[in-house]
C-alpha cells in the first residue's frame, strides 16, 4: 500500500515539476530582461544627457527645451536662486534680456541610478562658460533628475555647483 501511495505521489510530483519548468524559465527570463533593461535605460539616459550638452554647446535652443519637462527647475552653477519655467516666463514678460551665453562643456565620470521611470544622474562638467566678456573655466558637480515618459528622457530638475579646491586650466 505504501509503495502504491509513494508511486502516486512521485507521479504527481513529476507532473507538477514538469508544469513548473516553463514557469521557472519564464520568471528567469523576466528577471534577466528586467536587469538588462535597467542597464540599457541607464546607458540611454547617459546618451540623452550627452546629446543635451551637445545642444547646449551648439546653442540649439529647440533641442535643449525638448529635453526639459514643462515644470523643470534648476539651481545653476553660479549660486543664484532656483529657476523654473515660471521664472523664465516672468523675465520675458518684463522685457528681461540676458546676454547670450556660450558653453564648451564636456561630461566626465558619469553615473546614473534608475528607479522605475526616474533616473538620477551624477557627473562632472568640465570646460568653460562665457556670458558677455566674462569667461568662467572650471569643473562643476551636477546632480540631475530625469523622468522617462513617452519613450524619451526629460529633465525634471538640475543642480549644478562649482567643484572647489581644484586648479582649472
Amino acid at each position: 500500500m505504501n509503495k502504491m501511495i509513494l508511486g502516486l505521489t512521485n507521479s504527481l510530483l513529476g507532473r507538477i515539476n514538469l508544469r513548473c519548468v516553463p514557469l521557472a524559465v519564464g520568471i528567469a527570463t523576466f528577471v534577466l530582461s528586467f536587469c538588462s533593461a535597467q542597464a540599457q535605460t541607464a546607458a540611454d539616459l547617459q546618451e540623452t544627457i550627452e546629446r543635451h550638452y551637445a545642444a547646449i554647446n551648439g546653442k540649439d535652443r529647440p533641442t535643449i527645451r525638448s529635453h526639459h519637462l514643462p515644470e523643470m527647475s534648476i539651481f545653476t552653477g553660479n549660486g543664484h536662486m532656483l529657476r523654473d519655467r515660471g521664472d523664465s516666463e516672468a523675465r520675458e514678460r518684463v522685457g528681461f534680456k540676458r546676454d547670450p551665453s556660450t558653453s564648451n562643456l564636456f561630461i566626465s565620470d558619469f553615473k546614473a541610478q534608475i528607479y522605475g521611470n526616474v533616473g538620477v544622474a551624477m557627473f562632472y562638467l568640465v570646460g568653460s562658460k562665457s556670458r558677455g566678456d566674462a569667461i568662467q573655466r572650471g569643473t562643476w558637480r551636477v546632480t540631475a533628475v530625469w523622468v522617462h515618459e513617452k519613450d524619451a528622457w526629460k529633465e525634471a530638475h538640475h543642480h549644478e555647483s562649482p567643484l572647489v579646491g581644484v586648479s582649472h586650466y
